[in-house]
Parts: structure tokens; C-alpha cells; sequence
């Protein structure tokens, strides 16, 4: 009779220790809880971190159009490309870079200034407004022998700032920079 109570015990104190070793669901709920919401708060800085690059990238070529603006004016007796209205720089006549304003590109100074801006110089990231996209920059020098020039382009929210020389301002949500070399 001993040695049955014995192995009764022993098989009670086996059932009680299996019991201990696993989680409880509300464990488990706990630990996922707390990294979805761990998870979240990541996401939500990468995002910041991916719009402040995008942002950075495109005033980091506008300061490359500046440059090679510059050069085109040492080059041809001081006088920057003509463009009889506001053109998307960079872009093909056959493209446009805002929607919702119509700009179009041009062959012709796309081809002048691909001495100073080698490959595909358009700035082609997207700035979402409404079911439109406002991506490039917009190059204006509409005088005969055009002595200043005046970039405009949009960065997504604002939360970054234009380059030191542009003027800023806030339309659609979204920060407008402007270039005016006047």
C-alpha cells in the first residue's frame, strides 16, 4: 500500500509541475500586445524617417540645379536656358510633373543642361495632393536673355524646410519652396 501512494503522489506532484511550465493565455495576449504596440511606434518613426529623406533628397538636387544653372551662365555669356513658360526641369516635352497645374517638360533644355546634370536628372518622387501628384520642379525664365530664374517645388508635409535661399510657404498641406534668383 505504500508503494501505491507513493506513485499516486508522484503522478499528482507530475500533473501540478505541467501546469506551471506553459504561459497563460493572458500571458500571451500581454507579450503580443506589447509588441504590436512596440512595432507601431517603430513604423511610425521609419515613416518620419523615409519622408525626411525624400524631402532632404529633392532639396539636395534642387541645390544641384542651382550649380548647374550656374555653370550654363559662365558658358553662355551670362545668360540662363529660356523657357517661354514654366517647364518641369529635367522632364521630356511629352511628360508632365503636376497634374493638376499641366507643366510639361522641355527637350530643349533638357538636352542644354544635360552637359552639367549627367542621366535622368528629374526629380520624379511623388508629393500626393488629392487625387493628384506634384512631383518635380518647376523651372521659370521667360525674358529674352534671361539673367535670373526662379525654381518652385513642394515637399511632402511640413515638416522639413526648403534650402536656405528659398522662401517658403504652406499650400495643400504640404510645404512650397521657392528659388528666385531676382
Amino acid at each position: 500500500m505504500n508503494i501505491k501512494k507513493n506513485n499516486f503522489y508522484t503522478l499528482c506532484k507530475k500533473t501540478t509541475l505541467s501546469k506551471k511550465r506553459g504561459f497563460t493565455l493572458i500571458e500571451l495576449m500581454v507579450v503580443v500586445s506589447i509588441i504590436a504596440l512596440l512595432s507601431a511606434i517603430a513604423l511610425e518613426f521609419l515613416g518620419s524617417a523615409r519622408l525626411k529623406a525624400r524631402n532632404t533628397a529633392k532639396n539636395s538636387l534642387v541645390l544641384q540645379y542651382t550649380k548647374a544653372l550656374e555653370l550654363h551662365w559662365s558658358d553662355y555669356s551670362g545668360t540662363y536656358p529660356r523657357s517661354d513658360s514654366s517647364i518641369c526641369f529635367g522632364y521630356a516635352t511629352s511628360e508632365t510633373c503636376y497634374i493638376s497645374s499641366s507643366y510639361i517638360g522641355s527637350d530643349t533644355i533638357t538636352a542644354e543642361m544635360r552637359n552639367y546634370l549627367p542621366g535622368d536628372f528629374a526629380s520624379r518622387t511623388p508629393v500626393p495632393y488629392l487625387s493628384n501628384d506634384l512631383k518635380g520642379v518647376i523651372y521659370s525664365c521667360p525674358t529674352a536673355g534671361c539673367s535670373n530664374y526662379t525654381l518652385t517645388w513642394y515637399l511632402e508635409s511640413n515638416v522639413t524646410r526648403c534650402i536656405d535661399e528659398a522662401r517658403q510657404d504652406y499650400q495643400f498641406g504640404h510645404t512650397r519652396c521657392v528659388y528666385d534668383l531676382n
